[in-house]
C-alpha cells in the first residue's frame, strides 16, 4: 500500500493528513544494473562492490509527472574463513 503521511504538532493540537498514492504510481519498473567488484589480495581479501541501477520507465501515472528509480550501492565483503 502506497501512502503519503503528513503529521505536524501545532499550538492548539495536531494535524494529520494521509493521502493514498497507490493509484498514482506504477507497480512495476524495468531497468538495468551495473555491478563492479574488486577483490584485494588475490581472492583472499576484502571484496569491494559498487552497484548502480537505473529504472527505464516512468513511475508516475498522472500526466506531466515524471520520475525514474535510481540507486547507487557500495558494499564490502570480509572473508571469515577459507580452505
Amino acid at each position: 500500500m502506497a501512502r503519503d503521511i503528513f503529521n505536524r504538532d501545532m499550538e492548539h493540537g495536531s494535524l494529520s493528513y494521509t493521502y493514498g498514492a497507490k493509484s498514482d504510481i506504477h507497480r512495476l519498473d524495468g531497468g538495468g544494473v551495473l555491478d563492479l567488484q574488486y577483490i584485494l589480495l588475490k581472492g583472499k581479501g576484502i571484496r569491494l562492490n559498487l552497484q548502480m541501477a537505473w529504472g527505464f520507465s516512468n513511475l508516475y501515472k498522472p500526466e506531466g509527472e515524471t520520475g525514474r528509480s535510481r540507486q547507487i550501492l557500495l558494499g564490502a565483503g570480509i572473508p571469515i574463513g577459507h580452505k
